[in-house]
């Protein structure tokens, strides 16, 4: 379950001023939008049921051919409740503190601005010329509550151990383990671009081929016809998902409390039926604590990071 509310405040004005043969328009806009974000991940964990290769029970199918153990394994493994793997996550509540299963609250906004001018030239009775130009800075993402969005120390940490460009070179070992910290209230998610500008132009025609002759024929006499081109640049604004899945999907805002063998905090051989099971229990240390920053990524964490030579997406449209 999640639910999110994007309230926006939006400030637009535009002028246009008739000079000549010019209509000259120009104007501006001021928004800020705010998210406003709660969700609840998992409402109770999840068990999976398995046999691993170090469990006692995986030899005794053995004398089965060897394209039906893995079926029996598994069947077998339900029928008994055999535990292999344990699901749940603690969430960083409003108290500061994380709670198995609860609720995440996040909230960010972006201030976004912009500014334009454009004329429209009639340079003939028959031809008018657009040309114009819109300056639209991408601001960055501002963080409005603490410790549910983090990033990592430095971009580099992206490499892990490898160190900065060294991926697929096995054995240089030159960077240091990733490590998270908050995104302060305020702080923004990376550098505003401020040098956005998107030029515009476009020509409408409309032809006179005179009175006789295949052009004539073909489009028609005056005012029948009109040819239009034009090339624009407009600049995208990501919405805040993009900061959700960057910021919002390194651990700070969320941990992981799940239990496996590849975690290596599973014990091998038990049932679901076993009384006290420890494997029915969230992973210790983490339930009713604050959050400890930095944060060293496990085996289970994503490591994720906006690039520090990041740009504006541009969309050039031609007609």
């Amino acid at each position: 379950y999640s639910d999110r509310n994007t309230p926006t405040y939006d400030f637009t004005d535009n002028v246009t001023a008739l000079w000549g043969n010019h209509s000259i328009g120009f104007g501006g806009q001021y928004k800020i939008v705010r998210a406003e974000g709660s969700a609840f991940g998992r409402i109770v964990p999840s068990v999976g049921f398995g046999i691993d290769s170090t469990d006692p029970a995986f030899g005794i199918f053995n004398a089965l051919p060897s394209s039906q153990r893995a079926s029996a394994r598994s069947l077998y493994a339900t029928l008994i409740g055999r535990v292999s793997s344990y699901s749940t996550t603690a969430y960083l509540s409003e108290d500061g503190t994380y709670q198995e299963n609860g609720s995440l609250n996040r909230l960010s906004k972006q201030n976004t601005y912009g500014l334009f001018v454009q004329d429209a030239w009639r340079a003939k009775p028959n031809l008018t010329i657009n040309f114009g130009v819109r300056w639209q800075p991408q601001t960055a993402f501002i963080a409005l509550s603490e410790g549910n969005y983090t990033r990592l120390e430095s971009f580099d940490q992206v490499y892990g151990l490898s160190g900065l460009g060294n991926i697929f070179k096995p054995g240089v070992l030159t960077g240091t383990a990733p490590r998270v910290v908050p995104l302060a209230k305020g702080e923004k998610a990376y550098d505003d671009d401020m040098n956005n500008f998107a030029p515009s132009v476009g020509v409408v025609w409309s032809p006179d081929f005179g009175e006789s002759g295949f052009l004539r024929t073909l489009f028609g006499s005056s005012g029948k016809s009109v040819f239009r081109g034009g090339y624009s640049q407009a600049f995208v604004r990501e919405g805040f998902n993009l900061l959700e899945s960057i910021y919002g999907a390194n651990p700070g805002g969320s941990r992981s409390l799940s239990r496996s063998v590849g975690l290596g905090n599973l014990i091998v051989g038990t049932n679901l039926r076993d009384p006290n099971n420890p494997n029915l229990a969230p992973a210790p240390g983490i339930v009713g604590s604050k959050p400890s920053f930095p944060i060293t990524l496990g085996v289970s964490d994503s490591t994720n990071a906006f690039s520090p030579d990041l740009k504006t997406g541009v969309v050039h449209s031609f007609s």
